[in-house]
């Protein structure tokens, strides 16, 4: 079965801390697991919101219990920028605080944006051991995600028990970053969690507060026409409410991706994407007689 996780990139930006509570409130309490953040949430860059979204998750466990938390580290801002720090001391750190924040909750470290190539695989492998090291002593699992140069990262596929969570950009539109980690990295390693699965928030007409257009994202009107005509032409095998509900269905039956990560900016989204994943658990094998991935795949064609 695929993890449906909690991603919670625009907390802070577009999600104020209510919003937030009532959010994790609700997942967890109709079968959620897992959380997704990263030290530099919200990348809206306001210095004095670094941490934030990190923050509002250690409050609410403080008073919650544990749950399992992903978090991405390495950014030094959240300007946005490419700009990281993988060294073993700021490893260390930026664990230690997490550790204060999370506890128990502390569930999976990844490593975010690392642009270092085969000429710096030194300064890879001392991450890798400083890595290695703090998973085996504070027993969380490791991620990567953003890398420039996955071939630099082998060794420490090869050295984990648990395997290792690599999140990729995949929607309708590209499996590029999937692709790319799956030429140097073995697969019988790897869990892959989707991000971004709807593009940014596909949609045809947009308002001036929604994630496109905080994030300055533009839709291709070509792909969402094919998609009309795809719910259409499908209803009788799956009705089909909006776009959301598309790129749940595509994320669901890809084979190739464990987990997908959605980033709901209110209580209405999260319930309307949790009941319609639990529809497609349900409906799992009349979905998969359908052959409809097959047909999803040729949208992109």
């Amino acid at each position: 079965m695929k993890n449906l996780i909690l991603g919670t990139a625009l907390w802070g930006w577009g999600v104020d801390k209510n919003t937030a509570f009532a959010m994790l409130d609700h997942f967890f309490a109709n079968g959620g697991e897992m959380v997704d953040s990263a030290t530099n949430y919200p990348i809206n860059k306001n210095n004095d919101d670094y941490l934030l979204a990190l923050k509002w998750i250690s409050e609410w466990v403080s008073i919650n219990g544990k749950i399992k938390t992903l978090v991405k580290i390495g950014s030094v801002d959240n300007s946005g920028s490419p700009l990281f720090d993988l060294s073993p001391p700021k490893i260390a750190y930026d664990i230690e605080k997490l550790q204060s924040y999370l506890n128990e909750s502390l569930f999976c470290v990844s490593v975010h944006w690392d642009n270092r190539n085969l000429d710096d695989q030194y300064e890879v492998d001392c991450t890798i051991d400083e890595l290695l090291s703090q998973a085996k002593k504070n027993t969380f699992q490791l991620g990567l995600s953003g890398l420039s140069f996955p071939s630099t990262y082998l060794r420490l596929c090869n050295e984990v028990s648990d395997k290792i969570i690599i999140q990729v950009k995949e929607n309708i539109s590209t499996s590029d970053s999937r692709e790319f980690y799956q030429k140097y990295l073995p697969n019988d390693k790897v869990d892959y969690y989707a991000y971004g699965i709807n593009m940014g928030g596909m949609k045809k007409g947009v308002n001036s507060s929604s994630s496109i257009a905080l994030r300055n994202i533009k839709n291709n009107h070509d792909i969402l026409n094919k998609i009309d005509q795809f719910i259409e032409s499908n209803a009788p095998i799956i009705q089909l409410a909006d776009y959301n509900e598309f790129a749940l269905l595509y994320t669901y039956l890809n084979k190739e991706l464990n987990g997908v990560i959605i980033g709901p900016r209110n209580l209405d989204q999260i319930t309307h994407s949790m009941v319609f994943w639990k529809k497609l658990e349900i409906y799992n094998n009349d979905i998969i007689k359908g052959n409809l991935h097959e047909k999803m795949i040729a949208i992109k064609m």
